[in-house]
């Protein structure tokens, strides 16, 4: 589900202002011959798009208030995000969100970029869980990592990690769910992290800002994308939650799909497979790093002081 206020309402110039409260707060009802291509709608305030189609969105009330521009093309509606109000700076709107102001300008060095993330979070307060500082410092120094680590560990640190030094090198990189509630959950997380611009959304449902370096998506969108283009995708880091899923018999193609079709000789992708109850996976480890020659890196803790 992704946020995007009220009614659609088309915004044409010197229009007036609606004069009904109720109009205010919700916005006219969108009809399907109000969605014409290259139309440009803006979101009132208080609901949810549950679907995006050409045609009379469904509707629901939502707490959250924020704010989006829709560009409505006949086959599909691409929301490109223009202002998120956000937690992390909504007390500081003039300044950009904590982790995009620690990216360098230039190409640097593993280890410098490394720093640079480090120091982001000496600002913050942020003290690190050994297993985390462990991971963090396998990512930058690009291997793949396995973090097998209790939930409430940190994992969503390390990930942010990952999409840092991806954003830093100027790669593109997608985080994986296991669900669209989830995806949508970590596509706001990451937009108070990187910003809005940084970041879109795909869920088969929802297409949101795929020029965005930072793309969130349900597992089956990736293993999509690596089935129709492997290491052509441009791809450069993976991280994906929840892996335990690989070994569910419905679904876990999903998750392994990407692993083979990503790798191979020249691949340049990176893999971030987090899971609280992943257990031994000596094998398929074995293999990953056989094929992207790549080491593998199997980060666990039961026990990480809290």
């Amino acid at each position: 589900m992704l946020v995007v206020g009220g009614g659609l309402v088309e915004r044409r110039a010197g229009a007036p202002t609606q004069a009904s409260p109720s109009a205010r707060v919700c916005g006219a009802r969108a009809t399907a011959s109000e969605h014409q291509p290259g139309r440009t709608v803006q979101a009132a305030q208080g609901c949810v798009l549950v679907g995006f189609a050409v045609g009379v969105p469904q509707r629901r009330r939502f707490q959250r208030v924020l704010r989006r521009r829709a560009c409505v093309e006949p086959s599909e509606a691409t929301v490109v995000l223009q202002e998120a109000e956000d937690e992390v700076v909504e007390d500081r709107p003039q300044q950009k969100p904590w982790l995009q102001r620690h990216l360098p300008h230039g190409r640097e060095s593993s280890e410098d970029l490394l720093l640079h993330f480090m120091q982001a979070l000496e600002e913050r307060g942020v003290q690190l869980y050994e297993a985390q500082e462990e991971a963090i410092v396998e990512i930058f120094s690009g291997a793949h990592v396995v973090l097998d680590t209790p939930t409430g560990s940190g994992k969503s640190l390390v990930a942010v990690a990952a999409l840092f030094k991806a954003l830093a090198e100027g790669g593109k990189a997608y985080y994986t769910s296991p669900t669209k509630a989830l995806t949508s959950e970590k596509f706001f997380d990451l937009c108070r992290h990187f910003g809005p611009a940084s970041v879109g959304m795909a869920t088969g449902d929802i297409s949101l800002n795929q020029r965005a370096p930072l793309i969130c998506c349900t597992a089956e969108v990736l293993a999509s994308i690596s089935l129709h283009e492997g290491q052509a995708s441009g791809i450069t880091t993976v991280v994906m939650d929840e892996f335990h899923y690989f070994a569910d018999p419905d679904r876990g193609s999903a998750w392994e799909v990407p692993l083979w079709r990503m790798t191979g000789p020249g691949s340049s992708t990176t893999f971030l497979l987090m899971s609280g109850t992943l257990g031994a996976n000596d094998s398929l480890y074995r293999t990953l790093q056989r094929r992207s020659g790549r080491p593998v890196r199997v980060v666990s803790s039961q026990d990480l002081g809290g």
